[in-house]
């Protein structure tokens, strides 16, 4: 019995509960017979910022009335980096944008999943009577 440190190298795009094989890397084989497979189960850590769904990550961000009303171009974090996304005039609170192929890789080749994104309006609590009034004067 010895401990061993080794390197494993863990697939992109490996789910919760999925196992990698180590071959030979077990227990010792009895009476001269080669020593058996570990088998590593893995554990995925949440991230606060994404929600995995099988292969297609989910993930919500604030937006102004401001750019909600005239549209905008925002910078999305993926797990592959920034994306621009472009917010097109008139974007309800709740309307979710697809990012096709920017996703969690998917095992044995076979493509990427989708990233989602959910924009969500931030509509100010407190405004001043200058504010106030040009939204009166503009009546939206």
């Amino acid at each position: 019995k010895t401990n061993e440190k080794m390197k494993v190298r863990i697939p992109a795009g490996i789910n919760e509960g999925e196992a990698i094989r180590l071959s030979g890397k077990g227990h010792a084989g009895v009476k001269g017979f080669p020593a058996g497979d570990l088998l590593l189960r893995i554990r995925v850590k949440k991230n606060e910022e994404f929600v995995r769904k099988g292969y297609d990550i989910f993930t919500d961000v604030n937006i102004s009335v401001r750019q909600a009303i005239l549209g905008d171009k925002i910078t999305v974090e993926t797990v592959s980096g920034e994306v621009t996304l472009k917010i097109p005039e008139g974007t309800q609170s709740n309307t979710v944008f697809k990012l096709k192929g920017k996703g969690v890789p998917k095992l044995r080749g076979g493509g990427v999943g989708d990233h989602f994104v959910n924009v969500k309006v931030n509509i100010p609590k407190n405004i001043s009577r200058s504010t106030k009034k040009i939204l009166e004067e503009l009546d939206i």
